[in-house]
């Protein structure tokens, strides 16, 4: 919500060796909530500027992981 988070697409291109996602409640996650996750070592991601549901959400969520694991498995094959 501070405008600086980088998008999830953005994140994965640095090929992470996992990913655990937290989607948030209908109006976001509480302050407190974000520096407890932070603390465990959570990145903080966007999934653009568009309110997504929940459900919603998990299969973006879902879609940008495979796009990218294709796309990194495509450029090995080259």
């Amino acid at each position: 919500e501070d405008g600086q988070t980088r998008h999830l697409a953005n994140y994965l291109q640095s090929n992470p060796s996992s990913v655990t996602i937290c989607i948030g409640p209908e109006g976001g996650f509480a302050p407190a909530e974000i520096d407890a996750l932070n603390e465990m070592g959570f990145a903080s991601c966007s999934l653009g500027n568009d309110i997504l549901r929940a459900e919603t959400a998990a299969c973006y969520v879902l879609s940008c992981i495979e796009y990218q694991t294709h796309c990194r498995n495509t450029e090995a094959e080259s």
